[in-house]
């Protein structure tokens, strides 16, 4: 037991100083990027995909609020959805050897998410308003402005500061789930862990996409860090982190007035994560 612990603190800690590095950089480029200018617009798929891969809190809920208010399409919100990474990217980059899985596992949600996102708009019907930015950010038209300000909660914060704040958080998930982890490990056994899992299955997709709807940061730690060890393929971690647009869920409910287009964005979403992971499994 104590073996566990020691390998749990020095595995946490070696990934600690490329988690504030990867932090104050996705600051910086949040504190200079109007998420609503962007991805407004019949394409807006496209760069809405693109901005959702930058690791952040704030624009998937930004994208939720301005979908409901009807300034973006459905494709575009299920392009931010499906193309945010959330921790993903930060924690794979945060470990030697993985470069090439960021780049194949990136890729593919990035190409996902754009596709998805143009073929849905082809057949969806409804108009567009023109945002007033201004108004946007103040909160008019009926859209949070707390909500449409990418990771507005930090904004007014020191930089070093919010990074380090955000790398605590992360941090703790990482140690809480590696500790997690190596006990289930070391108390039931690895196969049986597997097996829970599905691991081999072809269902293994269906499961973690359904995962991936938890609504916090720590649902995509868990499966990134299931995929570096060896238990997750890699079509069920794609599944798991299409699905996986943190709060974004969760504000399309409260912002929207008709839950049931909110229900709609949820199947789209789990529809395109499973039959993503399904492709990959077979090919």
């Amino acid at each position: 037991m104590g073996e566990v612990l020691l390998d749990v603190l020095i595995d946490s800690l070696k990934i600690l100083p490329f988690l504030y590095a990867a932090y104050l950089l996705v600051e910086f480029i949040e504190r200079r990027t109007n998420v609503i200018r962007f991805i407004s617009g019949r394409f807006g798929s496209i760069p809405g995909a693109f901005i959702g891969m930058i690791p952040q809190c704030g624009f998937t809920p930004a994208a939720a609020s301005l979908y409901s208010s009807g300034f973006i399409t459905l494709g575009t919100l299920v392009a931010v959805f499906a193309a945010t990474s959330d921790e993903a990217l930060i924690i794979l980059l945060s470990r030697p050897g993985m470069i090439g899985d960021v780049a194949y596992l990136m890729g593919a949600k990035l190409i996902i998410a754009v596709a998805a996102g143009l073929v849905i708009d082809l057949f969806a019907k409804g108009g567009l308003k023109k945002p007033d930015i201004k108004a946007v950010a103040d909160g008019a038209d009926g859209i949070d402005g707390a909500d449409a300000q990418p990771c507005g909660c930090c904004r007014t914060q020191n930089i070093f500061y919010a990074a380090l704040k955000h790398t605590a958080v992360i941090f703790a998930y990482i140690v809480a789930f590696f500790l997690l982890f190596e006990l289930i490990i070391f108390f039931i056994g690895e196969e049986r862990v597997s097996d829970f899992l599905l691991k081999g299955s072809f269902f293994q997709p269906f499961v973690t996409a359904l995962f991936g709807f938890i609504p916090s940061c720590a649902s995509s730690v868990i499966l990134t860090d299931l995929y570096m060890e060896g238990t997750l393929s890699f079509a069920s971690v794609l599944a798991g982190l299409i699905t996986n647009s943190g709060v974004g869920i969760i504000a399309l409910f409260k912002s929207g007035k008709s839950k049931a287009k909110a229900f709609r964005v949820v199947g789209i979403l789990y529809f395109v994560a499973v039959l993503s992971g399904v492709i990959f499994q077979l090919f």
